[in-house]
């Protein structure tokens, strides 16, 4: 049982009060945290001198019973809870946007009410948190928000070192990958990254949150809870994998295309739809499934052949052709006039690749020249790099080529044209001596 009276009253233990207070209200934060909707924001308290003016009640002259102290200190918290619409206001004049502007999007979110609508329309709500549903401003608010969080965390000596630069973490909207050397590394980030998104309303889903190491697995915990490890996870519609990465990431791509060619079924197994329409449907809507994030790829002769096996057994399934017709597969092709999965992969891959050598000041860049000063590759055959099929056409020297527009551009034929690559790579290096 606590005692009735369990604050000192006498005038040399105000400093042991404060100090009791400051715990006190520790204590409901958290709980506040928890009970009020993800968007609000609780004031922090930061130094206990300033408690009495902040929560606004007064230390009594005598005994402070304690349930007298959490009925004043539960008032003058709901006083003091800000809405997330606050901080986007903060945010945007923080990061230099015209007060009009600001001003509009107030008058824009001010009084905005819902109504939910089954059989009836239901009460109107209220709605003072979050962004608005289905408007294209809403994702900037968001990133607007999420930037300024970063912005104020001070993680300059975490991460990975890329050439003398840390990259600590990949964003984009709210999928946020985060990069450590070690575990005490990764647990101060999380934790640094939650206590921060708190601050503006925002919470990090736990259940949602994994973790991926090429070490040893060791608890991270996010709130208390342990964050779960995985061996592979998906991030932007892409595998990504500590062994076999590629491998997994075409058997994903091989089966979301089959996903999207049956859910077409009816025109493309349509016998009297014409085969021009099941060629501009394909090359519009299923091969675009098939090669996404290919610019990314690093391909061994075997995964384009499974590439290529995937695309003839869609051009035979259109035109209902079984193996046991004996038809060549150049004659299918010759019918159909589809677009060579990897011819596709290997332009879309070569265009990229010139984007990023030029460009300045981009992550992409520093890592096509990055590898780890303190390690070695293992001994026997390697795994493919991502630029080894470019140097085979390019040579050694190919990010100084690819400055050159023209010159990228003459040479792309060349590497997309597979059989061909040898006789016309001959032709392009005997020009330049």
């Amino acid at each position: 049982m606590f005692p009735v009276a369990i604050l000192p009253y006498r005038e040399d233990a105000q400093a042991q009060t404060r100090e009791f207070l400051s715990r006190v209200v520790d204590v409901l934060l958290d709980f506040v945290h928890q009970v009020n909707d993800r968007n609000e924001k609780i004031l922090e308290f930061k130094m206990p001198e300033e408690m009495n003016k902040m929560l606004d009640f007064q230390l009594h002259d005598e005994p402070l019973p304690l349930k007298q102290l959490l009925e004043d200190c539960k008032v003058a918290l709901k006083h003091q809870v800000k809405t997330e619409h606050n901080s986007i206001w903060q945010c945007l004049k923080k990061q230099g946007v015209d007060q009009k502007y600001i001003r509009i999007l107030k008058s824009i979110y001010t009084n905005s009410t819902a109504r939910i609508k089954l059989e009836k329309q239901g009460k109107q709500i209220n709605i003072n948190r979050g962004v608005r549903q289905g408007d294209p401003l809403s994702p900037k608010l968001f990133t607007v928000v999420l930037e300024d969080i970063f912005r104020r965390l001070e993680w300059d000596h975490y991460g990975l070192n890329i050439n003398g630069e840390n990259l600590t973490h990949l964003r984009f909207a709210d999928d946020i990958i985060i990069l450590a050397r070690s575990k005490d590394q990764l647990q101060y980030m999380i934790t640094d990254l939650d206590r921060e998104s708190r601050k503006v309303g925002l919470t990090m889903n736990t259940s949602k949150t994994k973790a991926m190491t090429n070490a040893l697995e060791d608890t991270i915990l996010l709130n208390a809870e342990p964050v779960e490890f995985v061996k592979e996870y998906t991030y932007l519609g892409q595998q990504i994998s500590v062994t076999d990465i590629m491998t997994k990431e075409i058997d994903t791509r091989i089966g979301n295309a089959w996903k999207r060619y049956w859910g077409f079924k009816e025109i493309m197994k349509n016998t009297e739809i014409k085969t021009y329409v099941k060629t501009k449907l394909y090359n519009t809507c299923i091969l675009p499934v098939l090669t996404y994030g290919c610019e990314t790829w690093a391909l061994t002769k075997a995964l384009y052949k499974k590439l290529e096996t995937c695309q003839t057994a869609m051009q035979r399934s259109m035109l209902n052709i079984r193996k046991s017709d004996r038809i060549r597969n150049t004659t299918i092709r010759r019918r159909m006039k589809i677009e060579n999965v990897t011819t596709r992969i290997r332009k879309l891959k070569w265009k990229w690749s010139g984007h990023i050598v030029r460009g300045n000041d981009k992550w992409n860049k520093n890592i096509i020249s990055w590898y780890p000063r303190d390690k070695k590759r293992n001994r026997g055959r390697q795994y493919r790099r991502w630029d080894d099929e470019i140097k085979s056409i390019a040579g050694n020297i190919w990010t100084r080529r690819a400055q050159n527009r023209a010159e990228w551009k003459k040479m792309e034929e060349a590497f997309a044209k597979v059989g061909q690559t040898d006789q016309v790579v001959g032709v392009i290096n005997s020009s330049e001596l």
